[in-house]
């Protein structure tokens, strides 16, 4: 009954003046043998930046889970790709991949969050950033904002102009700006400064101020008689 109740606080993030992450760890503390108490309480150590005692949580959560007979192969993986995200945060890219191919290898079909979550790790790992493409692209829509952003770095115009197009059929403003000024970068890899310059324009006029107007000022620079 403790136990339920602190989830519930937890949960509400009520408690008096307790942080919800103090209340998962009370929650743990009551039941060390609940695994989704220490998955929950990785969750919140993450986003505290906390990331030697998430991983330690979630190493919890996965030895659990492992110890229960037909544990659930989809949560398991989702348990794998947050230890992988973690891992990630620490720097730790070899480890990071061995986790997200775990949470790979458990599920037929995974979904787009584990194929992006596959690409944003071997883009961190510099020579394998063609396969980091191979696995955005995979991801579907759920891809186009890193599979944009990757394709400029690596010059690939014609695939970066054609996944942002896809991004301006978003109804996010950030999203249709980041496509306008991925776009205008990529104009100006191939010189053509007059199309390059429509799109900082689209940017900043969606988000101002933004990093597009200093990507302008460049666009301007670089044309002849500007």
């Amino acid at each position: 009954f403790l136990g339920f109740l602190w989830r519930s606080f937890a949960a509400e993030g009520k408690l008096g003046q307790t942080p919800v992450i103090d209340a998962w760890k009370q929650i743990v503390q009551l039941d060390s043998q609940d695994w989704a108490a220490w998955s929950q309480l990785s969750k919140y150590q993450k986003r505290m930046e906390d990331f030697d005692g998430a991983l330690h949580s979630i190493e919890n959560a996965i030895s659990l889970a492992l110890a229960l007979p037909g544990f659930s192969h989809a949560k398991l993986s989702d348990l794998y790709e947050d230890e992988s995200q973690i891992l990630l945060s620490l720097g730790d890219a070899t480890k990071a991949e061995w986790a997200v191919d775990q949470a790979l290898s458990l599920v037929s079909e995974p979904g787009p969050h584990i194929l992006v979550s596959k690409s944003v790790i071997l883009w961190d790992t510099l020579s394998r950033r063609e396969e980091s493409l191979v696995w955005a692209r995979r991801a579907g829509p759920s891809g186009d904002t890193l599979l944009a952003s990757a394709a400029l770095h690596l010059w690939h115009v014609e695939e970066t102009v054609k996944t942002c197009q896809r991004l301006l059929d978003e109804t996010s403003v950030d999203s249709r700006a980041y496509a306008h000024s991925c776009m205008g970068s990529a104009f100006l890899i191939t010189k053509d400064y007059d199309k390059a310059i429509i799109h900082f324009h689209a940017a900043w006029n969606l988000v101002r101020p933004s990093d597009s107007a200093i990507l302008l000022a460049d666009a301007i620079l670089d044309v002849e008689g500007h």
